[in-house]
């Protein structure tokens, strides 16, 4: 080669040789190959490849390991792979996984609140753990069978057996009475509108006064001279609420309609306006524009009904109150009814609060539906009984709203009182008595 500089040149010999070629890898060290089930595959041994120039070189970060199974029990065959300039080599040799030990089973997932005479399996998650700390999922091996048609607390216990080692996990189901809970739900009931002059649909009836008509299935309220009326009516039922989608007509403005009593401001827009009917409800209602001039669209009415006699078990609020019962009613705590229940409320079980405090809390917590559901349907008697007698062993009762409190009538009855002190109140009781007669006797002496 010519070096060159400031027009000084001078030549140096080079040689270029023949490039290195990888001929072949070794593996040599502490190499693993013993394993456990599960593990987590480790080399812990070093790879040199040798070249044709007779030259060798650490490439252990360089090479890739293949082969391993962790969860293929016996001899693998793992390959160490290496590659230069394109050209790869490789070697072989034996691991063998062994059975891990099974350490302990967990359970995760499954249900603990069924009915009386519903059918049980477990069907959550249980997990296998190891000694070498690798877990995974498995189906048990048994799980012990409830009777499921006597409600109470029932203790599952799930097995798993692992290479003739057997763990077990337990947990703890409750059986509750099945309910059929019977009451007046309110019932969406729409009205559909056709082209026709008769509107009705699902047993309502729709009467028509003044200027009304149908346009393009809207029901149009009002003219230039006159205001419109519609009279709502049900044949079966009492109307609880009823919620319109209804707009001002064409360029109107400042248009009202009463709904069932209630002035509502219409826009230009479409949007809901609803009314709430007290008591049980009504059989009939109005919708009327209050003014001349002013004209009103109504494109649908929805009206809500009561209808006698649903289940309605499956719903929030009765869900919501097996889950208050489960909590604090004891009902089927086998231990908390061993005594008589009532001796057992003012028991202090969490916060220094008795039983009967915790359960009035979550009681009056509960919305009116439900408490009024829990005094007063018969699917509840029997955790209302217990309840009702917590609250008089404690000197309250129902006050407004359905719910416990100290009642007036309470504020006269004598509590977990000895025979001593009974004859202490009578005793003063008599002589508060005597005192009022002998005072009012002096008086009538003195007016004398």
């Amino acid at each position: 080669i010519t070096i060159t500089y400031k027009g000084k040149s001078v030549t140096q010999p080079i040689t270029v040789s023949k490039d290195k070629v990888l001929s072949y890898i070794e593996i040599s060290g502490t190499y693993k190959t013993s394993f456990v089930r599960g593990d987590s595959f480790s080399f812990a041994g070093t790879v040199t490849a040798y070249f044709d120039n007779t030259t060798s070189s650490n490439v252990t970060n360089e090479a890739t390991i293949s082969g391993y199974n962790a969860l293929a029990l016996g001899n693998q065959t793992i390959t160490v792979s290496y590659t230069y300039k394109g050209v790869a080599k490789s070697v072989t040799y034996t691991i063998n996984v062994s059975d891990g030990i099974l350490s302990s089973i967990s359970l995760s997932g499954q249900s603990t609140s069924y009915l009386k005479g519903q059918s049980f399996s477990f069907d959550g998650i249980c997990t296998a753990h190891y000694e070498n700390e690798y877990s995974e999922t498995v189906t048990p091996t048994s799980v012990t069978s409830p009777n499921m048609n006597i409600p109470g607390e029932k203790e599952i216990t799930v097995s798993y057996t692992y290479n003739n080692v057997t763990k077990t996990a337990k947990y703890v189901i409750i059986v509750s009475e099945e309910r059929t809970v019977i009451d007046y739900a309110p019932v969406l009931e729409t009205i559909t509108y056709t082209t026709t002059e008769n509107i009705s649909d699902n047993n309502i009836s729709v009467a028509k006064a003044n200027y009304t008509t149908i346009e393009n299935n809207t029901i149009r309220l009002g003219s230039g001279s006159n205001t419109g009326k519609l009279t709502i009516s049900h044949s079966l039922y009492k109307i609880v609420s009823v919620t319109i989608t209804a707009r001002s007509y064409g360029s109107d403005s400042g248009v009202h309609l009463n709904l069932g009593g209630d002035d509502k401001t219409l826009t230009s827009s479409d949007a809901q306006y609803s009314k709430t009917f007290s008591g049980e409800g009504v059989s009939s209602f109005d919708i009327n524009t209050t003014a001349n001039k002013k004209r009103a669209n109504i494109s649908a009415i929805n009206v809500y009904v009561y209808k006698p006699g649903q289940d309605i078990s499956d719903t929030e609020d009765c869900q919501g109150l097996e889950t208050f019962i489960s909590d604090y009613m004891h009902m089927y705590d086998e231990a908390f009814n061993s005594e008589e229940y009532v001796g057992e409320c003012d028991k202090i079980v969490s916060g220094n609060k008795t039983v009967y405090q915790l359960a009035k809390e979550a009681f009056n917590a509960l919305n009116d539906h439900q408490r009024s559901l829990f005094v007063n349907n018969s699917a509840y008697l029997s955790e209302w009984n217990r309840l009702s007698a917590w609250a008089n062993h404690f000197g309250e009762g129902l006050i407004s709203n359905n719910k416990l409190g100290a009642s007036y009538s309470s504020l006269f009855q004598i509590k977990n009182t000895s025979v001593s002190s009974v004859v202490i109140f009578i005793s003063i009781l008599s002589i508060s008595i005597l005192a009022g007669y002998i005072y009012i006797s002096k008086k009538k002496q003195e007016s004398n």
